[in-house]
């Protein structure tokens, strides 16, 4: 993964980056325990981050790597023991594979995939102190695609808002000093009080761009609306029934099967000042909510998606299945190929015998012979088995 040690160890993007790879270190190390020839890639970008969380936080980088190996050990016997469940169906793990970084707007949010083989496994990870984390991220050029609001506009009025109101309130030494310096920089020389004046002087950029939010997700044609809902779940080219997600919070880990896409009219109404409820056929789906990703104003202007609680599950369409008796004609006949492929003197009951063997497993098992974890067998409403630790 190119770029990674460049990526500032103080991000949340960084820190989310160094979970993703332990955590894949931790499923390799289990992996080759039980016989499987998987090999972990990652070793350079994982010191390199390591590394670089050292040298930004100094004493205080060890509270922060302890954070992520805890998450690590809560995350890492869940994904065990989906990848378990997932091999007893489409074959053992070939590979694994760190593709959080690669995937973009278009692409569904997968963090980690395990290659089997006969398909594969895709993990959406979010490691948070709280709650079930981000959906998505918006940046202002996905928002302009996606709903047209112009982002570009409003984040240079929102610069200058932040920056007059510093320039006006501190002493003209103390402006002197901040003013040269890169946003980035800029935001941790501040003191918290300087911090404060910033954010409520942004404040009023992040309303306005929420009101143009939920303007375009009333007004805008349905089909606009529902391709934004499908993003705003991470799920840009529809439900993909091979990606599970994996929230680790100080409770504990949630594994969520995967999910569908809501159906029926989208509409949205206001939560907050800065927020809004995205709903299908009146069913809340997500809240959107505006940010600065620096918090102070000083930075790009974001939208995040996350969870509404209690929202209820999205479950996934039911496949059509085949018809039985179309099932025993098509083992009639590979049975019949088989049989003419064996040398001779194999068994002449051995087309019966099979046919017999499908009927009877349709009989016993109409549906799914074993659901992965998070989807233990019925009567589960909720969206997924929680482990504490």
């Amino acid at each position: 993964m190119a770029g990674t040690a460049a990526r500032s160890a103080k991000s949340n993007r960084a820190q989310g980056d160094l979970f993703e790879l332990l955590l894949l270190r931790g499923v390799v190390r289990a992996l080759r325990a039980g016989g499987h020839g998987v090999k972990f890639a990652y070793g350079e970008q994982l010191a390199d981050l390591e590394a670089a969380v050292v040298a930004a936080h100094g004493a205080a980088a060890r509270p922060r790597l302890a954070q992520q190996e805890r998450a690590c050990a809560l995350a890492a016997p869940v994904v065990d023991e989906l990848l378990a469940a997932r091999a007893r169906r489409i074959g053992s793990v070939k590979a694994l594979l760190w593709t959080g970084r690669e995937t973009g707007l278009d692409v569904a949010a997968t963090d980690l995939e395990a290659v089997h083989e006969r398909g594969a496994t895709r993990l959406s990870l979010k490691s948070t102190l709280s709650g079930t984390g981000t959906l998505k991220n918006f940046g202002g050029a996905s928002l302009g695609r996606l709903l047209g609001v112009d982002v570009a506009v409003l984040a240079a009025a929102m610069t200058a808002r932040v920056e007059a109101a510093l320039h006006e309130a501190l002493p003209v030494e103390r402006w002197a000093g901040l003013a040269p310096m890169r946003q980035v920089d800029r935001r941790h020389a501040m003191t918290d009080p300087e911090r404060a004046l910033a954010r409520g002087a942004a404040y009023p950029v992040l309303e306005e761009l929420s009101g143009a939010v939920l303007a375009a997700l009333t007004t805008l044609p349905q089909e606009q609306r529902a391709r934004f809902v499908a993003y705003g779940l991470a799920l840009p080219q529809g439900v993909d029934p091979d990606l599970f997600t994996l929230v680790v919070n100080g409770d504990g880990s949630v594994l969520a099967p995967p999910s569908g896409l809501p159906s029926g009219p989208v509409t949205a109404e206001r939560a907050s000042a800065v927020s809004n409820v995205v709903r299908c056929d009146g069913v809340p789906v997500f809240r959107v909510t505006i940010s600065c990703t620096n918090g102070i104003g000083l930075s790009p202007l974001c939208a995040r998606t996350f969870e509404v609680p209690g929202a209820p599950p999205r479950d996934l369409p039911e496949p059509a299945r085949e018809p039985l008796e179309a099932l025993l004609d098509r083992a009639a006949d590979l049975a019949a190929a088989l049989r003419a492929a064996l040398p001779d003197g194999a068994p002449a009951a051995l087309a019966d015998d099979l046919v017999a063997l499908l009927a009877r497993a349709a009989d016993l098992a109409p549906g799914p012979v074993e659901d992965p974890p998070g989807r233990a067998g019925p009567g589960l409403s909720d969206r997924g088995a929680t482990l504490t630790g």
